[in-house]
């Protein structure tokens, strides 16, 4: 009997077939998908991985998989697992090292890279690592430790500083980069910063002067709200706008200069500045926002422009002392019209 001739494997003694698919938004997700078919001429192995999906989204991983007829030898699986460390390794490791050129810090404060060429202040709300200066007191290079601290006392934000080999100008503060750090007692900003966010130093109950810099354009809502031991502030004519509730609860104000460039006062800007004893508004303001000087109890005198065309309810709701409000001449009517009837008697050409 003749025996029947051996069926010969025209497949390859090796094949693998790897397919990679990425997709990047703030994140990593990776799709792989990893067929293995290996044949020898006397002992065929063969493994089939079905619906393998590796789902990597920054520090999460979720793992689907049905693994059938999985025959392999020790090198075949540390072929197909070094090959999986590579790409996990690849991606957590971009998603960490990406972050940490992101974000440094400096005396303290931690910085956020913008481009290039700027950086943004983002205060104490991570990890904070001491950089040590070298040589100019603006320009400093990196060495330092780990530690965790608040900023206390007089702080000087510099106007560039220098990071890997890289000098980075600083352009802003971020909303409520130094909320509740109760111990800060100055602030130094630099004309370099154009924008300071929402509620910056909300809270900052020891903050008794800042010098707010000339390129700011807007003080943001809520920015120095609660600074309670804030005595003077001098608001440069850069500023166009004066947000809600941006000196709320300033109670130690005591001395208040609006530039000719602002053109609005928001809601409850100057609410319960119990100490301010007088305020001069400039000819830009068009508008006072509800309750923009309320309880302001004492307050005096205000004077108002005839470019005022609107006033909030409220806005002088509480000043016990007030006593004069001063119009240009031969407006007294058009205010009767924006204030309320008791208020009329102290209204003053």
């Amino acid at each position: 009997i003749s025996k029947m001739p051996k069926e010969t494997s025209k497949k390859p003694k090796s094949l693998f077939v790897i397919y990679f698919y990425f997709l990047i938004l703030n994140g990593e997700f990776i799709e792989l998908t990893l067929s293995t078919a290996i044949c020898k001429n006397k002992l065929q192995n063969r493994l089939n991985l079905i619906n393998r999906t590796v789902l990597i989204n920054n520090k999460s991983a979720f793992f689907r998989h049905s693994i059938a007829d999985t025959y392999m030898n020790r090198k075949e699986t540390t072929l197909i697992l070094l090959i999986f460390l590579a790409v996990c390794g690849k991606t957590f490791g971009y998603n960490y090292f990406n972050q940490m050129e992101e974000d440094f810090c400096h005396k303290g404060v931690c910085y956020k890279i913008l481009n290039g060429k700027e950086v943004e202040v983002i205060g104490h709300n991570f990890r904070l690592i001491e950089w040590i200066t070298v040589g100019d007191e603006n320009l400093s290079d990196t060495k330092g430790h780990e530690y965790d601290t608040l900023p206390s006392g007089r702080l000087v934000i510099p106007p560039a500083l220098r990071y890997r080999g890289v000098t980075y100008r600083v352009v802003s503060i971020a909303k409520e980069a130094f909320r509740d750090c109760k111990d800060l007692v100055s602030v130094v900003i630099p004309n370099s910063v154009t924008r300071i966010g929402e509620s910056a130093f909300y809270c900052c109950y020891a903050m008794t002067d800042v010098v707010i810099p000339c390129g700011l354009t807007s003080i943001e809502n809520g920015v120095f709200n609660e600074c309670t031991s804030l005595k003077s502030a001098v608001i440069p004519n850069s500023v166009t706008r004066i947000g809600n509730y941006a000196f709320a609860n300033c109670e130690n104000l005591r001395n208040v200069t609006i530039p000719n460039s602002v053109k609005s006062i928001g809601s409850h800007a100057f609410y319960l500045c119990r100490r301010l004893t007088s305020v001069t508004i400039p000819n830009s303001v068009t508008s006072l926002g509800r309750g923009s000087f309320r309880e302001c109890y004492a307050m005096k005198s205000i004077t108002i422009p005839g470019s005022v065309t609107s006033i909030g309810k409220q806005a002088f709701w509480g000043c016990r002392t007030l006593s004069r409000i001063n119009v240009p001449k031969g407006s007294k009517e058009k205010f009767k019209s924006m204030l309320p009837e008791k208020l009329w008697n102290m209204i003053y050409e």
